[in-house]
């Protein structure tokens, strides 16, 4: 009889350990779901960009002169930035100021040979502004795996971040230190 009962006991445990399994695999999914490269924070989750944040309101441009401040001002970037004409950035990327009001707000870019950037682009299509900035990267990468190779990594896991809906601001930059450069972005 004792044998029945620890059975018993047996096939109670085996469900509820099942049972538990169950709950932390979907606990587990749901986790994950939630923490999707291009997630919009603080926005209606919509969003095809695959930007690290993308935020439904836009910073104004004290805001945008703030996050610059703060990125150059707590040694991000190695080595001394140089801002970079509007002009120059938009052939580089090959962006058009005159389709949808695309415009380079500020670029800064290192002077001593290395990857390091930051361009902060106001733009009518943020989805367009983005396959252009992914393009520009993929032929800095080209440039300099011929020039520079230890440059290539920072180009790999550069960091952006969308302001708007449709329209609005993106962020490019390009760093080291990704994590930090984020913390300092998303402390507007």
């Amino acid at each position: 009889m004792n044998k029945k009962n620890n059975i018993r006991l047996t096939g109670k445990m085996t469900r509820k350990i099942v049972y538990l399994g169950i709950l932390i695999l979907m606990t587990g999914a749901a986790g994950i779901s939630g923490c999707s490269k291009g997630g919009n924070k603080g926005g209606t989750g919509r969003s095809s960009l695959r930007a690290e944040a993308v935020y439904d309101s836009v910073p104004e441009d004290s805001q945008l002169d703030e996050i610059l401040k703060k990125l150059t001002e707590n040694n991000i970037f190695e080595g001394e930035m140089a801002k970079v004409s509007p002009a120059a950035v938009m052939e580089s990327y090959g962006l058009n100021e005159t389709n949808d009001g695309t415009e380079i707000y500020v670029s800064y870019m290192s002077t001593a040979a290395k990857a390091d950037e930051i361009t902060i682009i106001k733009t009518g299509n943020l989805e367009e502004a983005e396959s252009f900035a992914e393009q520009y990267i993929s032929k800095r990468k080209k440039s300099f795996e011929s020039y520079k190779a230890e440059e290539v990594k920072k180009l790999d896991d550069y960091l952006t971040v969308a302001y708007g809906t449709d329209s609005g601001i993106y962020i490019l930059c390009v760093c080291s230190d990704k994590k930090a450069a984020f913390a300092l972005i998303e402390a507007k």
